[in-house]
């Protein structure tokens, strides 16, 4: 058979994918007269277009309410994805708290990425392999919740799989599920996970679910939760920013994780800085306050004006990104200002903009680096927010 473009290999392997539910690599050579470096590279492009899921010599479809992969394999997709949100979800963990951490390859990244120094934490899990993980962590107890094995992602499951849940109360639980859609929710392929999920989340007091880009618009065949019934998504740079503001559009918050590699303080995410540059805007770019329309130059010109009272050679390439892409959250450098003095204040400027929009991880590093900041600004009672936020990535960005 000769050699194919593209665009029609690529179609022949997904018609090929539908018809008879997975493909191989050495078949598809084969029947498509390329070379197995080819169909690799192929199958590389529909994976990151959302069409399929690789596995080992091979290709599955993506549809997550279909096909569930064993944990070992599922892992290796997407891996440095899952890494980044398991260590944005570990940074949300506090000592003495009780957790629920469920089974899955994004949940077990998190577990990986637990700060050492957490102590009086208790654990409950019904994933074996999270519990092994744990057992070296000398401020980790582990409650194992027992139940039925699944073998296929060493978890525990009904029958008895849920008694042991039920006897807690947690202050977090993470999930991990299939897909999550604005209106059908939270929603795994495994019907007995699904269960011990459910379970978690209704003995929880925040809930996160942990998921990439791949599982978001998608519908699996069981209900874990409404997007009502969890406090927010924890998902990876390459979120489509139109699923994410559909399914914030539905009341679900969505934390993004820092690109791993990424500056801290310029991590922010893909999806939010897409959607910040795509506000709507009249055709003179103004930005309203409550004051007056404010230009995107006009802002710039005033922020460095403010800046210059404490750094004579400011960095003029950082201020214009700020003000490009956080131009609605810093309004007016002369109107908008920041309390040091003020707790409440000061813990939402820290949520709002520098751990949601910023994707900075909250944790003693971040809370040092802004009483830092106070510190320098203290001749001014109340500060301006644009020298606040400036003088914070700065510092941070080093």
């Amino acid at each position: 058979m000769p050699s194919l473009s593209a665009k029609l290999r690529q179609r022949a392997i997904l018609e090929r994918l539908e018809s008879q539910g997975a493909v191989r690599v050495t078949e598809l050579s084969a029947e498509l007269g390329v070379s197995t470096v080819t169909v690799r590279a192929d199958l590389a492009a529909l994976e990151r277009s959302g069409q399929l899921v690789r596995t080992r010599g091979g290709a599955l479809p993506s549809g997550p309410g279909r096909f569930e992969l064993p944990l070992h394999e599922s892992r290796r997709i997407h891996l440095k994805e899952k890494t980044a949100i398991g260590r944005r979800a570990a940074g949300l963990i506090r000592s003495g708290e009780t957790i629920f951490v469920d089974v899955g390859s994004t949940t077990t990244e998190m577990v990986r990425a637990m700060p050492h120094d957490l102590e009086d934490l208790l654990v409950v899990t019904n994933a074996l392999n999270i519990a092994l993980l744990l057992a070296g962590h000398a401020g980790v107890r582990v409650v194992v919740t027992g139940g039925t094995l699944r073998a296929q992602q060493h978890s525990l499951v009904n029958p008895f799989g849920t008694l042991l849940v039920q006897e807690f109360y947690a202050d977090r639980a993470f999930i991990g599920c299939n897909g999550v859609h604005p209106r059908y929710g939270v929603t795994n392929a495994n019907v007995a996970e699904a269960e011990i999920k459910r379970a978690m989340v209704a003995r929880a007091q925040t809930t996160y679910v942990l998921a990439d880009h791949t599982k978001l618009m998608r519908t699996a065949t069981a209900k874990v939760a409404t997007l009502d019934e969890v406090s927010a998504l924890i998902t990876d740079t390459d979120a489509d920013p139109e699923a994410v503001s559909l399914l914030e559009a539905a009341g679900l918050e969505v934390l993004t994780a820092p690109a791993l590699g990424a500056k801290p303080a310029l991590a922010a995410s893909r999806a939010a800085f897409s959607r910040s540059l795509h506000e709507p805007r009249n055709s003179k770019d103004i930005l309203r306050t409550k004051r007056k329309p404010v230009t995107n130059a006009e802002l710039l010109s005033k922020t460095l004006e403010a800046i210059r009272k404490y750094d004579p050679k400011p960095d003029e390439a950082l201020i214009a990104a700020l003000v490009k892409n956080y131009a609605l959250v810093m309004r007016r450098p002369d109107t908008a200002l920041v309390s040091c003095s003020d707790p409440k204040e000061l813990a939402t400027v820290k949520k709002n903009f520098l751990i949601k929009k910023l994707g900075l991880q909250d944790g003693p590093g971040l809370d040092a680096a802004v009483q830092k900041v106070c510190e320098r600004m203290k001749a001014e009672r109340r500060k301006s927010r644009a020298v606040f936020y400036y003088l914070l990535v700065k510092d941070l960005g080093r």
